[in-house]
């Protein structure tokens, strides 16, 4: 299965603290891929303030992250704080 853009700037946006599967499909995908595309974890035990920092200077063309945490950065980019514009935004790990 093949996620992301060819060429793009793909955001992981997940739990880094322990075994979580998005976190270990992340790493083990970010190893396997060629050196023009990019895949970045962005922990979400980071301060809100540090996360959107992060992903403002990264700038994403695909995000998959939990719903809840996809929420609060929907927020973030309402309040102007987050200016981000991916292509596509993955969900899971959480119901829906």
């Amino acid at each position: 299965m093949e996620i992301g853009v060819k060429g793009g700037r793909n955001a992981a946006v997940c739990s880094t603290a322990g075994h979580f599967t998005a976190y270990s499909t992340a790493e083990r995908m970010r190893l396997k891929q060629p050196s023009n595309e990019k895949i970045r974890v962005f922990s979400i035990q980071s301060p809100l303030s540090t996360l959107v920092k992060e992903l403002n200077e990264y700038q994403p063309t695909v995000m998959g992250g939990y719903p809840t945490v996809m929420d609060i950065l929907a927020e973030e980019q309402k309040a102007g704080r987050l200016n981000i514009h991916p292509v596509a935004i993955l969900c899971g790990g959480e119901q829906l």
